[in-house]
């Protein structure tokens, strides 16, 4: 009997440790599968971090469109802008084109009564006696002068011709039609100033402001800028000009107003 129960406690024995070896083989199996089933869930944690990103890039990507959508709308409206714009100035220089037509016809009309006249015989002692007193020196010397301008201070200038100028620099200048304010090189000769688009000595001037009869201001206000002038003219067009500084600005205001009031004939060396 007792060798009996010896050998079935020793089989009993071999279960056990056949059990401890299953249950240690198990226990590996769990700390395996534990181990995927970490991996697996780091590996849905970076699906779901690069889901999210993909979702951030989709939305950042929808915000670049709207934005580009919203600049081509501003370019579109922007072009139909400058379009109106552009067709309100080939009408207005239709206009300019035609009054210039007309200007021609006039300066022909006048051309042909002075040939005409020069042409007429002398008039006889009793027709001079008839004619009307002389002007006086005053209105002669006015018209020699505006004679004089028209000849040798022509609307358009190489900037070399004018050799003295009165004040020179640089001034921005509102635009007529289109209200821009654009950066010209300015030359003041007598009641005349000349603008360029450059100061290079080839430029031909881009126009002149006749200052005669104008008044010369300061315009901070009107224009809402600082160191502004205005040239106003009662029948002409208003211009409004620019300086750097309040310095440059002071400077042509006193050179201005000086050329405003500049009387007499000019002489030939002055610009």
């Amino acid at each position: 009997k007792i060798s009996g129960l010896k050998t079935a406690l020793s089989s009993e024995e071999s279960n056990i440790e056949q059990l401890q070896k299953n249950i240690v083989e198990l226990e590996k199996q769990e700390i395996h599968k534990n181990t995927e089933i970490c991996q697996q869930k780091e590996n849905i944690d970076t699906m779901n971090s690069e889901f999210q990103k993909s979702v951030e890039a989709l939305r950042k990507a929808e915000q670049e469109i709207e934005a580009e959508e919203k600049i081509a709308k501003e370019l579109e409206e922007e072009y139909d802008r400058l379009q109106k714009e552009s067709k309100q100035l080939l009408v207005a220089l239709e206009g300019q084109n035609q009054a210039n037509e007309g200007m021609d016809q006039q300066l022909q009309e006048q051309r042909k009564k002075i040939i005409i006249q020069q042409m007429a015989p002398p008039p006889s002692q009793q027709q001079q006696q008839q004619q009307p007193q002389p002007v006086q020196r005053e209105n002669i010397r006015a018209r020699k002068r505006d004679a004089f301008k028209k000849t040798f201070m022509p609307e358009t200038l190489k900037l070399a011709e004018i050799k003295n100028p009165n004040f020179k620099g640089w001034l921005k200048k509102e635009g007529g039609i289109i209200k821009n304010w654009k950066k010209r090189y300015f030359l003041l000769c007598d009641d005349y100033l000349y603008y360029f688009k450059s100061n290079s000595n080839r430029e031909v001037s881009l126009g002149r402001i006749e200052l005669q009869d104008c008044e010369i201001a300061g315009a901070d206000e009107e224009t809402n800028r600082l160191n502004s002038i205005r040239i106003f003219h009662a029948t002409k067009r208003t211009y409004f000009l620019q300086a750097d500084s309040r310095q440059d600005c002071l400077g042509w205001l006193e050179m201005l107003q000086n050329a405003v009031g500049v009387s007499g004939e000019p002489g030939l060396d002055t610009c």
